[in-house]
């Protein structure tokens, strides 16, 4: 491995102060410690390390640890709070703002933990920090189980789950995090806590729904639900044309729909893709991604009326396996890793005729820009909504919708003037990270910044959609 005798600086970010070195005295202490990698700049998979999914985001930190276990992610932390480091914390690395990578300071690189362990008598998973939810489909599609889980499958589990978490099988079984029973976490004194309702609650309360900002999670227990393996899923798409009649139509099928249905729909241009027919390459588009996950032949006269609406230019639902519909998206749109990636997002309780009417002027202006623009507008509503607000410090839960702008463009046109307050966490960009308190209630917020204090006072995991202290 390269020395590190010469102390380096580098700065933590705007304003910041000279940042933090290592000496080859600190760092052999730390290798002592450490039984998983420890790379440099010079050091083979180094670059691959750093690597994250939001390509705008092109850092290098000075020291990446990729953790074998729990003991040295402890090692890790103790490392960083001893020698002035404030960690990036990696996880699927599928972050928006580009969090998980840091410039001159120390990157905890949990992709190297993903085992998956499931026990399909108590319907029980246990679930690695860096594991993604490719990983955990894999070995629960096993026993025909699943837990709401995201909509791309190189999305890490750990980050998807403190932030939220949507997905297919959430207007019937929740947010991810609401499938939450325990998790194991390592905490800015470098000690490992099991968290769970019963044992240290607030944190158990602040970690759902309060992003990194509490710890490094290594490991996750989540309640299974039986789904599958076989599900009616796919997409039907329509010429953009038709998108204003199309979108109203939607508004109300997909909220009125039974909660086995899971039902995106964006504003989207086909790519030039084998899987799309070639007179479609280059369309704009829009389309509605369908998972049913209940009988097939109920789920064949449930989707009949979105199937026969208006002159779709495409259908291809069909009976599939449901870990092949959370990977259907994978190189969708922005989905791929390496594009450079911008997200606005709000929950909208009321879409009006108007508000899909702005939905859409912006959506077209967004696909003008760029041919890899999906502008969203997804039914959540169900089960997360009637959960206790205060259960969770996901507590904003009343949007029936989630709009989000994700595009290659730095500037995406705004439908705020329709949302109803709140935000999901996981889509604000880097950009809007000081206004994070918007996903909170103030009554939360105060929370949240109270338990911060008690579990990490220094602020040391501040590479996040941050929660500061509270004063003293």
């Amino acid at each position: 491995m390269a020395d590190l005798s010469t102390a380096r600086t580098a700065t933590l970010g705007p304003g910041a102060a000279d940042g933090p070195s290592v000496t080859e005295e600190a760092f052999a202490s730390l290798s002592a410690n450490f039984r998983g990698q420890l790379l440099r700049e010079s050091d083979p998979g180094y670059d691959e390390a750093r690597r994250i999914w939001n390509a705008l985001y092109d850092r290098r930190p000075l020291l990446i640890a990729r953790p074998a276990g729990v003991a040295d992610v402890c090692a890790a932390v103790n490392f960083a709070r001893e020698h002035g480091f404030h960690p990036a914390i990696r996880g699927g690395a599928h972050g928006i703002p580009g969090y998980a990578v840091c410039d001159g300071d120390l990157m905890i690189d949990l992709s190297p933990m993903r085992s998956v362990r499931v026990d399909p008598e108590s319907r029980r998973a246990r679930v690695q920090g860096g594991a993604t939810w490719a990983d955990f489909d894999h070995e629960a599609q096993l026993f025909g189980l699943a837990t709401p889980g995201g909509a791309v499958s190189h999305t890490g589990v750990g980050g998807l789950t403190l932030g939220g978490g949507y997905g297919w099988l959430t207007r019937k079984y929740g947010l991810t995090l609401d499938n939450l029973v325990s998790m194991d976490v390592v905490t800015a004194d470098g000690q490992p806590l099991v968290v769970s309702q019963d044992n240290e609650p607030d944190l158990f309360w602040a970690l759902r729904g309060g992003g990194g900002n509490f710890g490094v999670v290594t490991s996750f227990e989540f309640k299974l639900h039986p789904v599958g393996p076989m599900i009616l899923g796919g997409a039907v798409a329509w010429p953009f044309e038709q998108a204003p009649e199309l979108v109203r139509f939607y508004r109300d099928f997909g909220a009125e729909a039974p909660r086995e249905l899971g039902i995106n729909s964006a504003a989207v241009t086909i790519p030039e893709d084998p899987n799309f027919p070639s007179t479609l390459w280059g369309q704009k588009v829009y389309i509605v991604v369908l998972c049913w996950h209940g009988s097939l032949e109920e789920g064949d006269e449930i989707l009949k009326p979105l199937r026969d609406f208006g002159t779709p230019a495409l259908d291809m639902v069909m009976p599939m396996p449901y870990a092949f519909m959370q990977r259907m998206m994978d190189e969708v749109g922005p989905g791929p890793f390496g594009y450079r990636q911008y997200t606005s997002t709000g929950y909208v309780e009321d879409l009006s005729d108007a508000a899909i009417d702005c939905f859409l002027e912006g959506a077209e202006e967004i696909m003008d820009l760029s041919p890899l623009s999906l502008c969203e507008l997804n039914t959540i509503n169900g089960a997360p909504s009637e959960v206790d607000p205060d259960a969770t410090a996901c507590g904003k839960r009343s949007g029936r919708w989630n709009h989000v702008n994700a595009v290659v463009w730095t500037d995406p046109e705004e439908i705020g003037h329709y949302y109803g307050g709140g935000a999901y966490l996981n889509f604000i960009a880097r950009e809007e990270s000081s206004t994070a308190k918007r996903a909170y209630s103030d009554d939360q917020w105060a929370r949240l910044r109270e338990i911060k204090r008690r579990y990490d006072p220094t602020n040391l995991f501040r590479r996040n959609q941050n929660i500061p202290p509270a004063d003293d």
